[in-house]
């Protein structure tokens, strides 16, 4: 124990001596030694800390057992970690936003099924055994704010340059396996989809805001950034969910957004880079992403290497040369308006099998119809002169005006399914009100046992239908040309009985 001690020994009886040495080794524990998340190892214990940013709801294995799990991130490195043990009784200590510290934990490294799973930036996963010890040291609420500079610095240890990431999931594309391990039964392999997670540090060329149509029931917006380093370019889209912390962090609008951020350098981290067949490479924010604007001019002598390399590239006259090039060179996929110009034209079309919905192509079939049991979603309180969907003011968005009035319109969702393959639409006025024998209006009026009981038909529909790709997701949508309930069968069987019969006269006179 030391001199000291055995001093006091001789001065004082066992009891004190005791409380002495008892007192000295809590002094020890409370001089625990911190490990950064960035210099984990998986040997030795070690104790961490860190913000929650974010956890799964408990939930049970196929054996039964509960478990959950959370990523934890000290401004150095983000990793996950895994409660099979007591998650229980852990569950309810650990809770997004949370800053905690972990004590006795199990430290492991990622084994290749790990990294399919966990997107963290550590080569290590973290475990919660039966003897771990979390402390909260500040709640959510009282929690202060990360410490950007070091978030930033962190994220430019794992760069990737726009090339290489396009490479890495153009070369994922060739795997038979989708991100779960399993094909889909009812997709080709042309139609996986492969991502890719990185971060990268990159220049804004152009920024633009879209926003979504006045008439659509659920209102959002998307910042898409063309951002270019020397590699390369492309176009990475921050919808809703991840633009307004971002905006709010920068102070920034959604209306003086596109000016600011044009010409800015941007640290993208931990952004999404998608591969199909049919799309392309695409690149998004998702839920762990995160954006950093960088100064231009040097701020700090010991600023990483790479990010003092593209602050002199972006001001080259290279880069500006680059970002020249892009202009206009961007083109927006076709809106998935729905094509009633036709109208009528499509019951001239022959008959065909939703197997065989592909490309661009109308296609008319017969099929069973089943609509969506959604009181919520099944209409829509919109302006009665341009049908725009009414929020909670009484002005309409498009009309800028109340004169006109409201009213209630059908957005009936539903699948068609024949034989083959089935689809999901979405059904508006006029054909709508046709199926349902009733306008909006006159169905919002009924009680709700009678409104389930309209919306549980079963139909056989005569319906045209036409893939086609939206302006600003880019993913399919199969849209209405025609729809109306179907003949009988027996009509149909008599139909092609006399086309048959038809056919056949002809070749013998043919003979």
């Amino acid at each position: 124990v030391g001199v000291d001690c055995w001093y006091e020994y001789f001065s004082m009886d066992n009891h004190h001596l005791l409380y002495l040495i008892l007192s000295r080794r809590l002094q020890k524990m409370a001089e625990l030694k911190i490990t950064r998340i960035a210099d984990l190892v998986d040997f030795g214990q070690h104790t961490i800390r860190g913000r929650v940013l974010s956890r799964k709801p408990l939930a049970t294995t196929r054996a039964g057992k509960p478990w959950f799990s959370f990523m934890l991130d000290d401004d150095s490195l983000d990793v996950k970690v895994d409660c099979f043990d007591d998650a229980e009784k852990f569950s309810a200590q650990i809770s997004a936003g949370d800053i905690i510290q972990l004590e006795h934990i199990k430290i492991s490294s990622k084994t290749p099924a790990d990294r399919r799973f966990d997107v963290s930036r550590s080569d290590y996963k973290v475990s919660i055994k039966s003897g771990t010890v979390v402390t909260l040291l500040s709640a959510a609420n009282a929690a202060p704010p990360p410490d950007k500079d070091k978030q930033i610095g962190s994220a430019l240890h794992t760069v990737s340059t726009i090339s290489d990431a396009k490479e890495v999931v153009k070369g994922l594309s060739t795997q038979v396996h989708n991100s779960v391990g399993f094909k889909s039964e009812l997709q080709s392999e042309s139609e996986q989809i492969h991502t890719h997670i990185c971060t990268i540090l990159a220049g804004i060329s152009d920024a633009t805001l879209v926003y979504s149509s006045p008439e659509s029931a659920r209102q959002w917006f998307r910042l898409d950034l063309q951002v270019v380093d020397k590699t390369g370019s492309i176009k990475v889209s921050l919808w809703t969910e991840q633009l307004e912390p971002f905006l709010s962090a920068y102070n920034m609008t959604k209306d003086d957004a596109p000016a600011r951020l044009t010409g800015k350098i941007v640290v993208l981290s931990r952004v999404q880079f998608r591969c199909s067949e049919r799309y392309g490479i695409q690149c998004s924010c998702v839920g762990i992403s995160k954006v950093f604007l960088v100064d231009s001019t040097p701020s700090k002598q010991d600023d990483p290497s790479n990010l003092k390399e593209f602050r002199l590239w972006w001001a080259s006259q290279e880069a500006k040369e680059a970002c020249a090039n892009l202009s206009g060179a961007n083109v927006e996929p076709s809106s998935p308006r729905r094509d009633d110009r036709n109208a009528g034209s499509w019951k001239t079309m022959p008959y065909n099998t939703l197997g065989e919905l592909a490309g661009s192509d109308p296609l008319r079939v017969l099929a069973s119809l089943i609509l969506d049991r959604n009181l919520e979603t099944a209409t829509y309180r919109g302006c009665a002169s341009c049908k725009s969907a009414l929020r909670d003011s009484p002005i309409c968005p498009k009309c800028q005006e109340t004169s006109a009035g409201e009213k209630y319109y059908w957005r009936i969702g539903g699948h068609i399914s024949d034989a083959l393959a089935h689809t999901r639409i979405t059904i508006f006025d006029p054909h709508a009100s046709t199926l349902m024998g009733m306008s909006a209006d006159e169905f919002v009026e009924k009680g709700d046992e009678e409104k389930l009981r309209l919306l549980s038909k079963v139909l056989e529909v005569d319906v045209a239908v036409k893939v086609q790709q939206g302006k600003y997701d880019g993913r399919d949508r199969t849209n209405l040309i025609g729809i109306e309930l179907a003949p009988s069968y027996v009509t149909i069987f008599d139909n092609l009985v006399g086309q048959l019969q038809a056919y056949r006269r002809s070749m013998e006179a043919f003979k």
